[in-house]
């Protein structure tokens, strides 16, 4: 069997945008490498995978570049198909080139449909994008229950046409016991975008300090600096941390605030739990599915609540225990095999 891969994703040289879609693409690769020594993978991209992100995958692996990236969709990728086609695509970018006989479309999230506000030019590029790849997939692959469910409403599929598959968590938040030495207590968001609502973060911080006169911190970490948010008093905005460094910080952490209302999974949220870091989310999407009784659920519309729910979880601790099993790569990657055979044969 021959598997072609969108490995875009991973040609990424900036270790601030290293994460989301880049993370999946990888560790999926990386997994398969171990399972499956006998199919042959072609790894797509519109510039040269790097040596040191190949050697982490298997001999039947094989990057094929298509550069430049202009085009590389809708005209290189397609082009290629025809020439020489594959068995099985996977659509990992939550895309899907149209020259694919059968195809496995990955969808994160639908929070371009339901907050195009937040994902501005980008909402109409990933609404046109989903909507092929729900034509021209054989199978879809998600990563939460509610994703799934959100995918059955909007476009009117069949449930059977979707499989959940968790992702997993790096072993440098499974295996740290190490926490950042900070002078003093401090809440924990991270992802600089919009979709994050750092503002209300703000402002329900804000409102901490104002009701409790007591001395804490809002530690923002995050690459994308280039969105810019009004100076505050105990709110310091670190930029991109290394992996080794976050499980430190989610370590020391009062509380990681996630409170998006467009998340298809939070991967920051399983790593603060799997950290000892208690969760304060917002009560939308899958948030609740990944948090369950790890955290506080609340609306991000009532700025007092988030406080409150701030202010108990200095006084509380709160039990973060997860079922490791559930957000497991080796296991996500079985799945995305097990699919490849199924449609295959």
């Amino acid at each position: 069997m021959v598997i072609g891969v969108d490995a875009g994703a991973i040609c990424e040289t900036d270790d601030r945008l290293k994460v989301g879609v880049y993370r999946v693409t990888l560790e999926l690769l990386k997994h398969l490498s171990q399972i499956d020594s006998v199919n042959t993978y072609r790894l797509y991209s519109f510039a040269p995978i790097p040596s040191d992100i190949m050697k982490n995958f298997g001999i039947n692996m094989i990057n094929i570049t298509l550069a430049p990236s202009v085009g590389y969709m809708k005209v290189r990728l397609p082009l290629k198909l025809m020439l020489e086609p594959v068995d099985i695509f996977l659509g990992v970018a939550q895309a899907m080139p149209f020259r694919v006989s059968k195809g496995i479309g990955f969808i994160y999230d639908l929070g371009f449909l339901h907050h195009p506000e937040v994902y501005k030019a980008q909402a109409n590029i990933l609404t046109n994008q989903t909507a092929a790849l729900i034509c021209r997939s054989t199978h879809i692959v998600t990563i939460s229950a509610a994703s799934k469910q959100d995918i059955v409403r909007t476009y009117g599929i069949k449930p059977e046409r979707i499989t959940v598959a968790y992702p997993g968590i790096s072993d440098i938040f499974k295996k740290n016991k190490e926490k950042i030495q900070y002078p003093v207590p401090y809440f924990l968001m991270v992802g600089v975008n919009l979709s994050k609502n750092i503002p209300i973060a703000m402002h329900a911080f804000e409102e901490l300090i104002k009701k409790t006169k007591k001395t804490y911190h809002l530690i923002i970490i995050g690459g994308n600096m280039s969105l810019k948010f009004t100076s505050q008093k105990g709110v310091h905005f670190l930029g991109y941390v290394p992996d080794n460094e976050l499980a430190k910080w989610y370590k020391g952490a009062t509380a990681l605030l996630a409170l998006s209302e467009t998340e298809g999974f939070c991967l920051p949220a399983v790593e603060a739990l799997v950290s000892g870091c208690p969760v304060l989310y917002a009560k939308n999407g899958a948030l609740p599915e990944i948090i369950e009784s790890a955290g506080i659920g609340v609306s991000i519309k009532n700025i007092q609540t988030i406080t409150d729910a701030m202010i108990k979880l200095t006084k509380e601790k709160i039990k973060t225990t997860v079922q490791a099993g559930k957000y497991n790569w080796p296991v996500f990657a079985q799945k995305i095999y097990d699919l490849c055979s199924r449609i295959n044969a």
